[in-house]
Parts: C-alpha cells; sequence; structure tokens
C-alpha cells in the first residue's frame, strides 16, 4: 500500500513539472537545483565562466558540425554573446577585488558533452546541440536569477539580472533546435 501510494505521489508531481523539467535526465535536475543556489561571488564567477566556456567551445564545433541554419545562426550568437560575457564578467570580478580567477578549462562533465558532440553528425549533431544548449541554459539561468536575487556583490548582481533574458532567448532557440 506504501509503494502505491508514493508511485501515485510521484506522478502527480511528474504531471505537475514544467514540460521541459520531464525532460532533463536526474542529474540535469540537480545541477539547475545546484545553480539555484549559488550566492558567493566567488562562486558565481567559477559556474558563470564554466558556462561561458563551454558555450563557446560547444558553439565553435556547430559552427563546423551543424547542418541547419538555425542551429548554425544560435551557435554564432552563442559564442558572440558568451565571449562578450565572460569578459564582462571578468573585468567585473578584478574591478570589485573578487578573488577570483575563470576557468580556462572544462570540467569532466563539460568535456563530455563536448565528445559526445564531436562523435555526432548529421541531422543528430543538430538535435543533441539543441538538447545540450537547453540544459546548459536551464542551469544558467537558475545560476544568474539566484546569483541576481541573493548574491553577495552588487555589481555582479546587476550583470546577472541583466544576463537572464539573454539566457532566456538562448535557451527558447535551443529547445526550438532540440525539436
Amino acid at each position: 500500500m506504501k509503494h502505491h501510494l508514493l508511485a501515485a505521489c510521484a506522478a502527480v508531481m511528474i504531471l505537475a513539472m514544467p514540460v521541459h523539467a520531464q525532460d532533463a535526465a536526474p542529474e540535469n535536475a540537480a545541477a539547475v537545483e545546484a545553480m539555484s543556489k549559488v550566492t558567493a561571488a566567488p562562486d558565481f564567477i567559477k559556474h558563470a565562466s564554466m558556462s561561458d566556456l563551454f558555450e563557446i567551445q560547444s558553439s565553435q564545433l556547430a559552427q563546423t558540425k551543424a547542418g541547419s541554419d538555425n542551429a548554425k545562426a544560435l551557435a554564432k550568437m552563442l559564442v558572440d554573446d558568451h565571449t562578450a560575457a565572460r569578459q564582462e564578467l571578468m573585468t567585473l570580478a578584478q574591478g570589485a577585488g573578487v578573488a577570483a580567477q575563470p576557468t580556462e578549462s572544462l570540467d569532466a562533465r563539460h568535456q563530455k558533452l563536448i565528445d559526445q558532440l564531436t562523435a555526432a553528425s548529421g541531422p543528430e549533431f543538430d538535435k543533441l546541440f539543441g538538447e545540450i544548449q537547453a540544459q546548459a541554459h536551464r542551469e544558467g539561468i537558475a545560476l544568474f536569477k539566484s546569483y541576481a536575487a541573493s548574491g553577495d556583490n552588487e555589481g555582479l548582481k546587476a550583470y546577472a539580472m541583466k544576463g537572464v533574458p539573454v539566457l532566456e532567448q538562448h535557451l527558447q532557440m535551443a529547445e526550438q533546435i532540440a525539436k
């Protein structure tokens, strides 16, 4: 009886989730949850710079491998926007005296995603690129919203608040490509 009740509760919770959350694997949902709790400037800089670096590298790959014009357009936009965002983040961090270095290489999780993209081709590449970018941007939105609301550095909070609409636009485009 307990198992049936638990299963029913779980089914209700799943049905109540937004559609995109149902698509995310449990580890992806956990990553979004973790990003929604970042409030310290050094942690924000670490995660935001990792996100930017991943977006840049994966999108540079997409600029050469993507088949659709939409995927190529998104890739170009991501390279341009995340390169500018990364530069602005580092300038703000230095100006605020925050002792944090930008991430210069991908962690294992992000490198694995690059490897998956490298192995894909054709329409499979475009779909995977869209799915990976959608997840990355869900995480980024959670990070930026959290820091904008509760961060410990006013300049970085303003930067995060300004970045949310851009990340949301990227997410919408990525979700279209992932279909």
